[in-house]
């Protein structure tokens, strides 16, 4: 990307701080430059919305876990109302953040499971779920097995956060 000469002063987790706006031709250029590495140019309002929304998602739900509720813990990181987050979420996104927040737990669980590290109880737990069984019944819907046989099977099937 060196080579594209785009004058940046400052680059965080998610962000790059320009020095001045591109070109058509330069933003042109950076889009086809981060496509060709997995990477995309968010540059609406409401899909940076939408991916803060995604990135508090997963950090909540890879940390260890709390019993605070999705709403609560998106309003302490997100200066919006929760029903206007939901709004901006489901528009760009295709599905409401309860459908993205319950995707990342159950890929977090398949993980958790291929690990072979904690109990059943302790995935449903540190998942946030009330019961073992809540969580073997939320599982057995998003997969299709239970937690048990997704721990015995030969391949897993996993899907990338990004592609969630």
């Amino acid at each position: 990307m060196s080579s594209e000469k785009i004058p940046f002063s400052k680059v965080d987790l998610g962000y790059a701080y320009l020095d001045r706006p591109l070109s058509s031709d330069e933003l042109k250029k950076l889009r086809s430059a981060f496509e060709k590495v997995g990477f995309k140019i968010l540059e609406g309002r409401n899909q940076k919305i939408a991916n803060n929304v995604k990135s508090v998602i997963i950090e909540e739900v890879y940390s260890d876990f709390s019993d605070r509720k999705l709403s609560e813990f998106l309003a302490a990181r997100i200066p919006y109302d929760y029903s206007h987050l939901t709004g901006i979420f489901s528009e760009t996104e295709d599905q409401t953040i309860q459908q993205y927040y319950h995707s990342v737990k159950m890929e977090r669980a398949k993980e958790l499971l291929d690990y072979d590290e904690l109990s059943i109880t302790e995935i449903a737990e540190k998942l946030g779920f009330s019961t073992p069984a809540y969580f073997s019944t939320a599982f057995k819907n998003f997969t299709g097995t239970t937690p048990s046989q997704f721990r015995n099977l030969p391949k897993k099937s996993r899907n990338d956060l990004d592609k969630i």
